[in-house]
């Protein structure tokens, strides 16, 4: 008794074609339901939506940091201008502290020679 592969052997050597076909559904696509669709681009327009909002976010929190940016960088460069300015009155009174000490220096050496 060999089988065939079409259906199943009975006793009597035949096959046998089931007389009922089974009923399957047609295959159910997403893309024939409009309300799929328009799901999918509200949810996509209200992540751009979100995602816009954080990036104006950011570009606003980035513009306030550079606004204290600005205010240090004013800061340090009063700061450097103090710092020339003590370095220069050092470097002034140095030479003419070291001048007024040669001079003293000189006069005392002509009084001491005398």
């Amino acid at each position: 008794m060999a089988s065939t592969g079409r259906g199943s052997s009975r006793g009597s050597g035949g096959t046998s074609i089931p007389e009922v076909q089974a009923s399957v559904p047609a295959p159910a696509s997403p893309m024939l339901d409009h309300s799929f669709t328009l799901q999918t681009m509200l949810d996509v327009k209200d992540s751009v939506t979100a995602l816009r909002v954080k990036t104006e976010r950011l570009i606003d929190d980035v513009a306030g940091q550079n606004g204290k940016h600005d205010k240090i960088s004013e800061r340090i460069t009063g700061i450097e201008s103090k710092v020339t300015f003590a370095r220069g009155a050092f470097w002034v009174f140095t030479i003419l502290a070291g001048s007024g000490w040669a001079v003293a220096l000189l006069f005392i050496g002509k009084w001491i020679g005398k």
